[in-house]
């Protein structure tokens, strides 16, 4: 009898696995059954995969910065205004702005920038369509247009988006 009892409660917490293991659902070893195969099935990228990866986050990089970079931003605001012949031009960071957003699991943070400036129609429409093509992610917040013969005021407040630096 003392062998017995001894011998049981040697295994007792094996017999406690195996019923924990008979209450799981037959979907999670499924499950666990899969991950397993796709485990060993791994393969490596190779170097060209590699290479695209790294070129694609160089382009996510340029697209949502580490940091504000405001002045990056401002340089790019700035050549285009004359690269299309924008007068007047004001920028300036609209105050509290700055907040946190997160899109599919993807943590940011951005802040508004207010433009004020002078053009004709089709330098207005070149400038916002080549802001809109920038390598730097903004969004148009808000548009004013007013016509002021012989130019187009407009009024406009842009959003910037970074990757908050840890």
């Amino acid at each position: 009898m003392f062998f017995g009892g001894a011998w049981f409660g040697l295994f007792k917490p094996e017999f406690e696995m195996i019923a924990k293991y008979k209450l799981q659902p037959a979907a999670a070893r499924t499950q666990i059954e899969k991950m397993i195969q796709q485990l060993s099935t791994y393969n490596p990228p190779d170097d060209k995969e590699r290479a695209e990866w790294k070129s694609m986050e160089g382009k996510v990089d340029r697209k949502i910065p580490r940091g504000r970079q405001i002045t990056e931003l401002y340089s790019l605001i700035s050549s285009l205004a004359e690269k299309y012949e924008l007068v007047d031009l004001q920028r300036q960071e609209v105050a509290l702005s700055d907040s946190a957003y997160s899109t599919a699991g993807i943590a940011r943070n951005g802040y508004d920038i207010e433009l004020i400036f002078q053009g004709n129609y089709a330098s207005v429409v070149k400038f916002l369509n080549d802001l809109q093509n920038a390598e730097r992610l903004v969004e148009i917040v808000s548009i004013e247009l007013n016509r002021s013969l012989p130019l187009l005021q407009v009024k406009m407040v842009l959003r910037s988006f970074y990757i908050p630096e840890k």
